[in-house]
């Protein structure tokens, strides 16, 4: 199956492809007078959603490292929330329909 993924040029990374992914995992509070560096904020010049097989093993490992909200948060500040749900549902494991909702945000490639 394929599905779609959602990759943005940022103007704070001199325009340089990034995921929603890495934009989860990024903090800038090692740079000198910054105490508070999570998130970081996005400020998409282009937005871009591609194709890519469909992997629910990857989603499932990757939902427990996730701050949920902020992914949710940066997934609406760019347009992007489609169908992605608010939260985590509690048996995500199982359900097949959040992986495919949540993977856009999630994907790699």
């Amino acid at each position: 199956m394929v599905i779609k993924y959602i990759s943005v040029i940022c103007k704070i990374f001199k325009k340089y492809k990034m995921k929603l992914l890495t934009h989860n995992m990024l903090t800038s509070k090692c740079m000198k007078g910054v105490s508070v560096g999570y998130p970081l904020g996005i400020s998409a010049s282009d937005v871009r959603v591609s194709e890519m097989d469909f992997n629910p093993d990857f989603v499932a490992k990757m939902i427990p490292k996730l701050d949920w909200p902020v992914l949710y948060n940066a997934a609406e500040s760019i347009g992007q929330l489609e169908n992605l749900p608010k939260e985590v549902t509690d048996n995500f494991e199982n359900d097949h329909e959040f992986f495919k909702k949540s993977t856009p945000c999630i994907a790699r490639s």
